[in-house]
């Protein structure tokens, strides 16, 4: 990459992403509120990794956000009161509570191993690709190969 290029999620990757989180929350009864939460939580632990291992940087001041979902739609509120919140120096206690969170409602939905690993790709694309532009810029190629299609490589504007 040079400076004058960054990388994307692109609109496919974001079309499999919700085609997966419709499919198992669908099979598994998730409501529209535990989606919500579980995009939020499962963001919380991928930017954690993602800033540790400096695939990403946070751009601009040190806002503390909340992202949820509205039908195919990802919102995000900024200066959330919320208590788990998506910040750019996300602790590893942060981020095992949020996994935690994560692995109670989905061991009370029964959802199986291989099923999990559907929504741990796809809940971090949704909520990367909304924080993309904005809020962080890729380092790297963004890790969501297996979600059809290749990561974009764009000009900086």
């Amino acid at each position: 990459m040079t400076k004058s290029e960054t990388y994307t999620i692109n609109a496919d990757q974001v079309r499999t992403a919700w085609k997966m989180l419709e499919t198992l929350s669908d099979e598994y009864a998730l409501s529209p509120r535990e989606q919500s939460f579980l995009l939020h939580a499962v963001n919380i632990v991928a930017l954690h990794h993602s800033l540790s291992c400096n695939e990403v940087r946070w751009k601009g001041m040190d806002q503390r956000l909340r992202i949820f979902c509205e039908g195919r739609l990802v919102g995000i509120e900024e200066d959330a009161p919320h208590p788990l919140v998506l910040h750019p120096s996300v602790t590893e206690e942060e981020a095992d509570a949020s996994f935690s969170m994560v692995e109670q409602l989905l061991d009370h939905h029964e959802i199986p191993e291989h099923e999990r690993a559907g929504l741990y790709s796809a809940l971090p694309c949704l909520g990367l690709h909304a924080l993309q532009d904005r809020y962080i810029e890729w380092n790297v190629v963004p890790p969501f190969k297996g979600l059809i299609g290749k990561s974009e490589k764009r000009k900086k504007k």
